[in-house]
């Protein structure tokens, strides 16, 4: 079975990280190779989170805060859901699915990438990056 996980790591959640890049040497530049590390990172720790309901045709984007040591700051949020009969089954395993992940293992030096996290799971797609 086909599933997604796009991962959309922000900043101040309204704007794609890759667009979260600066040309400030104070503040640093966001490589692309930061987008993929991070990217390759929860996209291996929540795919092995998630069980797909079965049959699912659903897709489900939460969004959840991290501490700085990958721990959830809070609960995480459902956004959306698709329309599909079994939205709320895959609305439930997305957030449980962020919830048996954490604590996350991401880079402490890359924390203001990924505070703020907002993942799209969609069995019906591969896994992408938006």
């Amino acid at each position: 079975m086909k599933w997604t996980v796009a991962i959309v790591v922000t900043c101040f959640f309204a704007v794609v990280i890759a667009s979260c890049a600066t040309t400030d040497p104070q503040r640093g530049e966001v490589a692309q190779a930061d987008v993929a590390e991070l990217f390759a990172l929860l996209h291996r720790q929540l795919g092995g989170c998630w069980a797909i309901p079965v049959g699912a045709k659903a897709a489900a984007t939460v969004r959840f805060s991290l501490n700085r040591d990958g721990s959830l700051a809070g609960a995480p949020t459902l956004v959306k859901t698709t329309t599909y009969a079994q939205s709320q089954a895959v609305a439930e395993s997305a957030l449980l699915a962020v919830r048996r992940c954490a604590p996350f293992k991401l880079p402490a030096d890359k924390y203001e990438l990924w505070k703020e996290v907002e993942v799209v799971f969609d069995p019906r797609s591969v896994f992408i990056l938006r």
